[in-house]
């Protein structure tokens, strides 16, 4: 994660990192892989600049299933 997105770009990067990978056709494994990597590594810098308590606990629910190897999430 970059360190100059802006704050207002906050919500919108952690509801994609959040959101399972789907497409018309149903669910996108390899995607969903990439997603989450990318949520693995972006997490401490989200959580370092996310203050707001729904973006912070939607942010840990994701991170909370993706543990559980939940699929989809």
């Amino acid at each position: 994660m970059s360190e100059d997105l802006p704050k207002e770009a906050l919500k919108t990067v952690i509801g994609a990192l959040c959101a399972p990978a789907a497409t018309p056709h149903g669910f996108d494994a390899q995607a969903d892989r990439w997603r989450e990597e990318a949520l693995k590594t972006a997490m401490p810098a989200l959580l370092a600049r996310t203050s707001a308590k729904r973006l912070r606990s939607q942010l840990l629910g994701a991170r909370r299933r993706e543990d559980a190897g939940c699929p989809g999430s």
